[in-house]
């Protein structure tokens, strides 16, 4: 705790003997504040009017917070600093006077939105917002997606001189920047005006969080969980990067904020360079599809087929309890097959851990029971989204000042104590509009994608070719369907994916007929898994950074864990029940694809921790795991699933039954 508190007073002091940081700080506390009242208030603006105010509060805080580190850590700047930091402050004051004039005209703008009436000065404000959303981009999220964003603006303006089914009537430049932003679509569309309510309250909470020392008690749960299994070290890592992957999102930028704790962990516990980024790359990409919080992704889901949050998170909890499951299960068994089993020792609790177990699971009730409260207000009371969040934030701030006076606390109730709670919620609220910040621009370009794809038309085009290339076989079209999701995700991240493959083919699974929910899951989820597979795999990219190891062995290694992930969103078609809840379908299907799982587990690592299996038997495993998982008789699937519990059970069995009889 203490060391915690002099973090936390030398961030403050930071924050006051920089004026960039200061004024970025300033800005991102009023910001959250707005959040927070919008939330309660939301007929306060309209949504589009909200969404522009966070635009240019994040696009002053982002390159304020960009200019002063440009500053740190030299005394005298060189010339090209000081010019990356003039032209950081430049970009930060233009971004807030656009979004000042967007929002003196915004009615304006909406009442000639229609006739697409505009002035030059419009035009000028519109294209510098547009700039400012790429550069923003480009810097955050790399060259991928923002190459993406610039085809898709080049194909709006020479889509009429383009062959064939890409062609269509085109737009001149300045009809392009009006739809983009004149007419309050495209930059100010209904992604950034998800980033500026429901993403924005939860990214706020998890700045609560991270302040209050949330993010500290997480990898603390990862260890006392690690302490009951073998492979203990590495499931902690698992469950630190679950937890914290659902409240930031991306996969990328979980690997390097969990990453550096928990690879070096497992580095110092024997464990290979290789495989403790390969865990680490796995655990983080799947925190985004993990309810309640899920990232970004509920959001997007939900705005994309029109069904309140609630369903989506519903509907992705089974799929989400099958990916980490077979993610512990698969490490464990890499693990202890390999004989490395590196325990979590005593060295490591005492230098981590304190007090009794009861205590730290008390402890860890202010930083669990709001997610309850989101979950009870969201499918309980089915409460907007930004309220129930709002909620939650006050829940958690409430449990925490409990906690802070109660004997729980390592800290003497003091006048101290007192301080240190609001400079932490101060700190809360900086955290949030900081991180909130990048997703702001990515959301506001990728909405410059959606504008020109529902002008051209070409989403609709492209979903109908699909199911012509794919001569209407469902199975031949959901193949194409993964590697499109895969191919348009190699470099990106996961909500860019999700938004491009959603608007192109979604669509076309629809109209062999999946239910909508079952085709945004299945592309979000191929989507989300190209974070880890090659030949780009971002996520283990920066696992391998940051342990040291080779790229190529890290991959293969990252697929040899969780292989069988990239089976989860065919059984969920195959099986509707395990998204949709009808019982009593759900409960047998969950059993039976869970025992399948095992099976696959054990077809891909050779093993099942005790015991190695031959080639042919793992050819067979891997055939009942495709009877388990899609047969249409239930009889036929339970019989390959009482297989595949005795190969399992095989070394047990032997030590209870006569050898003879064996």
């Amino acid at each position: 705790m203490t060391g915690r508190m002099t973090r936390t007073a030398r961030s403050l002091r930071d924050h006051v003997g920089h004026p960039f940081r200061l004024a970025a700080g300033v800005v991102g506390i009023l910001l959250s504040l707005v959040v927070v009242y919008y939330a309660i208030n939301p007929t306060s603006m309209p949504r589009r009017m909200m969404a522009n105010l966070v635009l240019g509060a994040g696009v002053f805080i982002y390159y304020f917070e960009r200019a002063h580190e440009r500053r740190t850590g030299a005394e005298v700047l060189a010339a090209r600093d000081k010019l990356a930091v003039g032209g950081n402050a430049v970009a930060a004051v233009a971004g807030l006077l656009a979004a000042s004039y967007v929002h003196l005209n915004y009615y304006r703008w909406v009442e000639n939105s229609r006739l697409l009436v505009y002035n030059n000065v419009d035009l000028l404000v519109g294209a510098a917002i547009m700039l400012l959303v790429l550069d923003i981009t480009y810097r955050s999220f790399g060259r991928a997606i923002t190459g993406a964003v610039l085809l898709a603006l080049a194909y709006g303006v020479l889509g009429a001189s383009l062959p064939g089914f890409l062609q269509h009537r085109g737009l001149s430049i300045a009809e392009l920047i009006a739809r983009e932003t004149i007419v309050l679509g495209g930059v100010y569309g209904s992604l950034l005006q998800i980033a500026a309510t429901w993403v924005a309250i939860f990214i706020l909470f998890a700045g609560f969080v991270e302040a209050h020392g949330g993010f500290d008690y997480i990898h603390r749960l990862g260890l006392r969980v690690g302490t009951l299994s073998r492979s203990g070290v590495a499931q902690s890592s698992v469950i630190s990067s679950m937890v914290i992957g659902m409240l930031t999102g991306g996969a990328a930028v979980n690997v390097a904020l969990t990453g550096s704790f928990t690879i070096p962990l497992m580095k110092d516990n024997n464990i290979p360079p290789r495989i403790a980024g390969a865990i680490e790359s796995m655990a983080s990409s799947g925190g985004q599809i993990l309810p309640p919080i899920m990232g970004l992704a509920a959001f997007l889901i939900a705005d994309f087929i029109g069904v309140q949050y609630a369903d989506v998170v519903v509907a992705a909890l089974l799929p989400a309890v099958l990916f980490y499951g077979l993610i512990a299960v698969s490490v464990h068994i890499l693990i202890v097959s390999s004989g490395w089993v590196p325990r979590i020792d005593q060295s490591q609790l005492d230098e981590n851990l304190t007090g009794s177990l009861a205590a730290f699971l008390l402890e860890g009730l202010q930083f669990l029971l709001p997610l309850a409260v989101l979950m009870y207000m969201l499918v309980g009371l089915e409460l907007p989204i930004m309220l129930a969040g709002s909620y939650t934030i006050a829940a958690f701030l409430l449990l925490r000042a409990l906690f802070n006076v109660s004997p729980l606390s390592d800290e003497a109730v003091t006048a101290g104590t007192a301080t240190q709670f609001v400079v932490d919620s101060i700190e809360g609220l900086r955290l949030g509009a900081v991180r909130l910040a990048p997703f702001v621009g990515l959301l506001a370009a990728l909405g410059m994608i959606v504008t020109v794809l529902g002008y051209s038309g070409l989403g609709l085009r492209l979903a109908t070719n699909i199911l012509i290339a794919g001569g209407g076989e469902f199975v031949v079209i959901l193949l194409i369907a993964m590697v499109v999701s895969l191919l348009f995700g190699l470099g990106m991240p996961t909500p860019a994916a999700y938004i491009l493959v959603a608007s192109v083919l979604a669509p076309a699974l629809v109209q062999i007929g999946m239910a909508p929910m079952s085709a945004h899951l299945f592309v979000f989820y191929f989507a989300l898994l190209s974070a880890i597979t090659p030949p780009v795999a971002v996520a283990v990219a920066v696992a391998c950074e940051i342990a040291e190891a080779d790229f190529v062995e890290t991959a293969i290694e990252t697929l040899r864990i969780g292989g069988p992930a990239f089976a989860i969103p065919y059984l969920f078609v195959a099986n509707p029940s395990l998204i949709t809840w009808s019982f009593p379908d759900v409960a047998i299907n969950l059993a039976l694809v869970g025992v399948g799982m095992l099976g696959i587990i054990f077809a891909l690592t050779g093993s099942n921790g005790s015991r190695s299996y031959s080639l042919p038997t793992r050819g067979v495993l891997a055939a009942l795991f495709v009877v388990i998982a899609f047969a249409p008789s239930v009889p036929a699937r339970a019989l390959a699933a009482v297989v595949v519990v005795l190969v399992g059970l095989q070394d047990r069995i032997a030590h209870v039954v006569p050898a003879e009889i064996v």
